[in-house]
């Protein structure tokens, strides 16, 4: 964005899904501005393929295929030049190990089961 505007006042712009990029909204958060943008599909749904995890918007919690809502969750903040905070929800083990969909979800050395 190659935008200078001297004023006091807080400038809303508004753009399609493109202007959610990572630089876009560093530059509107340093210079005092609201960035109105649809949030591109991958932040918002993520890059897991066949997911069989459902978010439940009530608790803020994922929900496994076997009716299991998470725990907790963790918040891991994540240094680097291209990497993002990420949020690790946390499922009851004793659950998982007894679970009939445990395959591809639960490792048998995990004390706790991990979803991403």
């Amino acid at each position: 964005m190659n935008l200078r505007i001297s004023t006091e006042e807080t400038i809303t712009l508004i753009g399609d899904t493109a202007y959610s990029e990572k630089d876009n909204i560093q530059f509107a958060k340093t210079n005092n501005m609201n960035l109105v943008s649809k949030l591109h599909p991958i932040v918002t749904h993520g890059t897991r393929k066949n997911d069989e995890f459902e978010f439940n918007k009530d608790a803020r919690m994922y929900v496994c295929k076997a009716g299991h809502m998470a725990t907790h969750k963790k918040y891991d903040e994540r240094k680097g030049k291209d990497t993002n905070p990420r949020i690790r929800y946390l499922f009851d083990v004793k659950k998982c190990k007894i679970c009939p969909f445990q395959e591809g979800c639960y490792k048998k050395e995990q004390n706790l089961s991990r979803f991403m």
